[in-house]
């Protein structure tokens, strides 16, 4: 069984004028994801992948580091394009989010589309895993949306917010098989993650 440890990056760097792909972890995030470090399945992982957004980047590299590993990056793995508003103040942007996972097939404010996104999540996996030379476990670095999306894609039903992580500040982790598509442990905080 070859697992895969999905992680949502935690807190970032909130600056309107960085465009929102560019934003890092805030010190808060790299020390949260620093809580991952301590968790004995890291050992089983041989492979550290993250979308190319520098927050997935910033958190999979302080995994790969631990490891000795490269990260690799993978466009498909990023969150849903919000290009068309940029930075949103948190009450505008938290709208936005809701209306996309209750209305998945339908573009918010010119953002791509829940299910876009999650066809996109979904095949960006799909091919890492088929295209993955590794024994091990692998970790994938993404986003809170996109990470709902592929649970929902796992549990074989719509998009819904009832597989979002609700995790305060994002940095959730989930796990699934590999080549069944079980889930094998439900969303969590990293903080307290350990299995």
């Amino acid at each position: 069984m070859k697992q895969i440890f999905v992680i949502t990056h935690p807190d970032v760097v909130i600056d309107p004028n960085v465009p929102v792909p560019r934003w890092p972890l805030s010190e808060k995030g790299r020390q949260r994801m620093g809580h991952v470090l301590n968790a004995p399945w890291l050992n089983s992982v041989t492979a550290v992948y993250a979308s190319d957004e520098q927050k997935a980047v910033d958190g999979a590299k302080i995994i790969a580091d631990r490891l000795r590993l490269n990260v690799i990056e993978i466009a498909d793995l990023g969150e849903v394009d919000r290009s068309s508003t940029g930075y949103m103040p948190q009450k505008e942007h938290d709208h936005n989010g809701r209306m996309l996972f209750l209305h998945p097939e339908k573009s918010v404010d010119g953002w791509e589309t829940a299910v876009d996104a999650q066809a996109r999540m979904v095949n960006g996996v799909e091919k890492l895993v088929a295209e993955d030379q590794t024994s091990g476990a692998l970790v994938i670095v993404t986003h809170g949306a996109v990470g709902s999306f592929l649970m929902s894609h796992l549990k074989k039903r719509p998009i819904t917010l009832d597989d979002s992580p609700e995790i305060e500040g994002g940095g959730g982790i989930f796990s699934f098989d590999a080549q069944s598509g079980e889930i094998l442990s439900d969303w969590a905080d990293i903080d307290l993650f350990r299995l």
